[in-house]
């Protein structure tokens, strides 16, 4: 487990000793600056909120509410927040080369599972730009929303329609607009050495997650190494 990760299992176990009224002021605050953070650094973001927290607890201890402590104004104190922490303008790329592999590895599989060894560069490469931008839009909206006095079911709604909007979107328009321009043809054995290699890496990072994490991911897992095996005693 990275040292990112630990502190946010730390801020998980310590958030419980809040009382119900500081938990929901600091939960707020929490969600405003993780959605807001796309170009901060996540190491120095999960270090604040875990001061913050930290700092919130001894207040509580003092007989403060967090709202005495911050202020009325949450979200100019989140916004206060992130201003302290550092840009790092590299991770919005590592956000959009997270669009990329997910995208990518869709992809895999699908063309795998369909047999078809054709892929268009240019519809995949819309794809990934298309999905980087609603994804980022997305974030902005939840962002923006934390602090809003709109139900919360209200809120869960407009994001599944959202999340589907996008990707119905994204497929008619490859389908019905874009040309399927640059063609590119995939061999059995680079298919099958991809899938394999995706596999393996994927086992890799989901053994380092936490235990409970582990377990929502290992049916996805065993899927890829049920499919790896298909496949390459069909290709045997």
């Amino acid at each position: 487990m990275s040292t990112t990760q630990q502190m946010i299992q730390q801020n998980h176990e310590l958030r419980e000793q809040l009382d119900p009224e500081n938990k929901e002021y600091y939960i707020k605050l929490l969600e405003y600056t993780r959605f807001g953070n796309w170009f901060k650094d996540k190491n120095q973001t999960e270090e604040v909120l875990l001061e913050v927290l930290q700092d919130l607890i001894a207040a509580q201890k003092n007989g403060l509410s967090a709202e005495e402590y911050f202020g009325k104004n949450p979200r100019e104190s989140a916004d206060e927040l992130l201003e302290t922490i550092d840009n790092k303008q590299v991770k919005g790329f590592k956000i959009f080369l997270v669009v990329l592999s997910i995208n990518l590895f869709i992809s895999l599989i699908i063309t795998i599972i369909l047999n078809d060894t054709s892929i268009s560069a240019f519809k995949w490469i819309f794809r990934v730009s298309y999905l980087s931008v609603g994804v980022y839009v997305l974030s902005k909206y939840l962002q923006q929303n934390v602090y809003s006095k709109t139900d919360s079911k209200k809120k869960d709604r407009f994001f599944f329609l959202s999340c589907v909007l996008i990707i119905v979107t994204d497929v008619l328009i490859e389908q019905l607009i874009l040309p399927s321009l640059w063609m590119v043809n995939l061999s059995q054995e680079l298919l099958l050495f991809g899938l394999v290699a995706v596999t393996a890496v994927l086992t890799w990072k989901v053994s380092k997650l936490a235990k409970k994490d582990i377990v929502a991911w290992s049916v996805s897992v065993l899927f890829l190494w049920i499919l790896s095996g298909i496949r390459l005693l069909q290709y045997f």
